[in-house]
């Protein structure tokens, strides 16, 4: 299934390349745009994964805990804006404190207020 965020063009042509799940990989530079494209377009960065980019195959290096930071997720639309936005500062935050180079990629975790409501109601009989 193809998420709105696989689906702004811009995410697709800074992507670096896929994961063999699929997943949109980032350098880091072209991760903190990522990000900020997301915030724009009200899509939360629940969270990041960097891996090292090892003889073609992916290693895992880091993982973002900052989602533990949250208390809770928004339950009505009109908070969705105030959750994307500290979310996103979060994965900005965690970019950053985290900048590796050549050799290694980003995976961000993402969701849209859509995407929310969908899983919602998918989980509730």
């Amino acid at each position: 299934m193809t998420t709105d965020f696989e689906e702004l063009i811009a995410i697709n042509f800074i992507a670096h390349g896929k994961t063999e799940g699929g997943e949109l990989t980032f350098r880091f530079e072209e991760a903190l745009i990522a990000i900020r494209l997301c915030s724009k377009n009200t899509i939360a960065v629940l969270g990041i994964e960097i891996f090292e980019v090892h003889a073609g195959q992916l290693v895992w290096k880091s993982l973002s805990t900052y989602d533990q930071q949250m208390k809770k997720g928004p339950i009505q639309k009109q908070e969705w804006a105030a959750y994307v936005a500290k979310n996103s500062t979060l994965a900005e935050e965690f970019a950053l404190s985290n900048p590796f180079g050549d050799g290694y990629v980003y995976v961000l975790t993402t969701a849209s207020w859509r995407e929310l409501v969908n899983a919602y109601e998918r989980l509730t009989p």
